[in-house]
């Protein structure tokens, strides 16, 4: 009975080996995710983001791809309530793969592109008549993350990162108007699903 056991085990083990050998050069995964946000910004709270990504293996250790979703998080200071701001990132990426015999992928990425973004003043602001705009600005993500085999063609992901950003944000009352940079960095952790074709 502990021979069969062990043959099974060993059996299970082999095919797990060869589950994570399963090449990536030259196919595409597609992927769903979702992380907590973390703003570098003590004033915004954080929040939740949900997005989606796709990319190409170019050889089993090197792909590139593209990225983008939404988060939005409160925006407070000193228990004042100033409204949400809302970024919708668009990134293309660069990712560097450790191929290896275990179902567990690591990998880097560097991703750059753009974030757009937008302010919903809360009614204290909009009833005092100001107005804030936050233009679209560059925007560059370090993460780092693994992927789980649990299928020849389904991945399951965990992948930590940062993004830095740095948006001009106007505030106008009138005729009045002022512009500034704002810290728009945020820090994020969070886990997906990822289908191979």
């Amino acid at each position: 009975m502990k021979k069969w056991l062990m043959v099974v085990l060993t059996m299970a083990l082999y095919s797990g080996v060869a589950l994570a050998s399963e090449t990536r050069s030259g196919r595409v995964d597609i992927g769903f995710e979702g992380s907590g946000v973390f703003p570098s910004d003590d004033t915004a709270d954080n929040a939740g983001y949900f997005g989606g990504n796709a990319s190409y293996g170019v050889n089993n250790w090197f792909a590139v791809g593209i990225e983008a979703g939404h988060a939005e998080t409160d925006i407070a200071e000193e228990g004042f309530d100033e409204g949400s701001l809302g970024a919708t990132p668009l990134l293309g990426d660069l990712i560097f793969r450790y191929e290896n015999e275990s179902q567990f992928v690591p990998y880097g990425k560097v991703g750059l592109g753009v974030i757009f973004w937008s302010f919903d003043e809360s009614d204290e602001v909009a009833n005092a008549g100001i107005e804030v705009d936050v233009e679209t600005s560059f925007a560059a993500k370090f993460a780092g993350g693994v992927d789980f085999f649990i299928t020849p063609n389904m991945i399951l992901n965990f992948e930590a990162g940062f993004v830095t950003s740095d948006p001009s944000a106007t505030l106008k009352f009138g005729n009045f108007s002022v512009s500034d940079d704002i810290d728009g960095d945020f820090w994020t952790v969070g886990g997906g699903v990822k289908f191979l074709f």
